[in-house]
């Protein structure tokens, strides 16, 4: 992490399918953790937070819960149109709002190599931008991601959160 990165803004794009909200916490509280996860590492910028999903029950169900903390966006994702692919445009459209070195925040187990998500972040860190992964802690860092990310963290069960 540069001394530039520390500071700047952080998006966040957030699988909830692979990485679902644990039982009992509230969007409010997950973006909070997240915020304070960041800032434990150094992360100190802003934080824009989107969450992606194809079950519509999921969607239904949050949908509310996720207006009413405004800084979590919901993605509902049309017939067609896959939460990787949804993924991917959000993160490019923050990109050319944010310049390098932002930080760019994964929160998925969807990061292989030979895909496009992985060759975007690729591209993205080749220019600056800082790679953040989270992903569920049955899930290791491939070989291919260590070089272009910058901090892996496992996304929490319940028990972590307390």
């Amino acid at each position: 992490m540069t001394g530039e990165s520390n500071k700047a803004k952080t998006g966040v794009f957030w699988n909830i399918d692979h990485c679902p909200i644990p039982g009992g916490f509230s969007p409010g509280e997950i973006k909070e953790f997240i915020k304070v996860s960041l800032k434990k590492e150094g992360y100190l910028g802003d934080v824009s937070i989107w969450a992606y999903s194809d079950k519509t029950s999921v969607v239904d169900e949050l949908e509310k819960d996720y207006y009413d903390h405004g800084s979590i966006i919901l993605r509902k994702l049309v017939e067609g149109v896959s939460k990787v692919n949804s993924m991917i445009m959000d993160i490019l459209l923050f990109c050319l709002d944010n310049a390098a070195p932002s930080n760019i925040y994964v929160i998925s187990k969807d990061i292989e190599e030979d895909t496009v998500l992985f060759d975007i972040l690729q591209s993205l860190e080749s220019e600056d931008y800082c790679i953040l992964v989270a992903q569920p802690s049955e899930e290791f860092l491939s070989e291919a991601l260590l070089p272009i990310v910058s901090f892996h963290w496992c996304w929490p069960g319940e028990s972590d959160l307390e």
